[in-house]
């Protein structure tokens, strides 16, 4: 649970400047997802590391599960990915970096120290721990007109998703 950020987002309406609270779901759909994982993995250990991973068990050893590298990093790939595949060949410049890191937030992915991602660097860190790769690229005229709202300039480097 220590790696889940809050199930409750603070905001306020700009009308009457009072604070409300509502549900994070990509949050809470997160923890559930691991809890529901774990709980199979403990209960039923060799059939479920059996079906869940690809290498075989040797047989009579037991599988010793550890939560950080079973079932944490398993989850977190599966998100990493789909986001990594939602920004693939976007320049990721400008405002793109402020969103990439919102989707971050919101589906409460942290990085190794388990500290939730709150920075580029940490987004584009976490992507390289999972095998996506960011190339760096010189802004063309084709790339101001398909993407004018993250791209500013002609040569403006940017880094994408390949």
């Amino acid at each position: 649970m220590k790696s889940t950020i809050s199930f409750l987002k603070k905001r306020t309406d700009p009308e009457t400047g009072i604070s409300f609270y509502y549900l994070n779901e990509p949050a809470l759909r997160n923890c559930e997802a691991e809890f529901h994982l774990y709980t199979r993995l403990m209960n039923d250990t060799e059939q479920t590391v059996l079906e869940t991973y690809t290498y075989p068990l040797l047989e009579g050893a037991p599988k010793i599960l550890n939560y950080a590298d079973d079932v944490r990093n398993f989850n977190l790939k599966e998100q990493v990915t789909q986001i990594a595949n939602k920004w693939r060949g976007i320049p990721l410049k400008g405002p793109a970096q402020q969103e990439l890191i919102q989707n971050f937030t919101e589906m409460g992915i942290t990085d190794n120290k388990r500290k939730l991602v709150i920075t580029f660097r940490g987004c584009c860190a976490v992507f390289s721990t999972y095998g996506i790769e960011l190339k760096t690229k010189k802004a063309t005229k084709k790339d101001l007109e398909q993407w004018p709202q993250y791209l500013k300039s002609q040569k403006e480097e940017y880094k994408y998703i390949v």
